[in-house]
């Protein structure tokens, strides 16, 4: 099994449903609890919202059809796009 922490240093914050490996973090990544399940950033470019971490932009094209397959409803999937879009504005420079 992969350790849950691996080869960096994080503070100020708690990841829950995925692993965290190297970097540096300088500030609390962003984290919503959402209506189904929990949104984070958990690497620079990647964001796992549940289970399913992709990079910013493969949520982007193909968050409605991910999110879909796992059973979202119609006003949960616009939910989390807005959690998407967001991220991209503050990660995505």
């Amino acid at each position: 099994a992969l350790p849950i922490f691996s080869g960096g240093n994080f503070s100020g914050g708690i990841i829950y449903g995925g692993y965290f490996v190297g970097g540096n973090w300088k500030t609390s990544p962003l984290q919503i609890q959402g209506t189904r399940d929990f949104f984070n950033i958990c690497d620079k470019d990647k964001i796992a919202i549940g289970y399913n971490i992709h990079t910013i932009d493969y949520w982007l094209e193909n968050y409605k059809e991910i999110l879909k397959d796992a059973g979202y409803s119609k006003k949960e999937i616009k939910e989390y796009g807005r959690y998407i879009r967001l991220a991209q504005v503050m990660y995505k420079k």
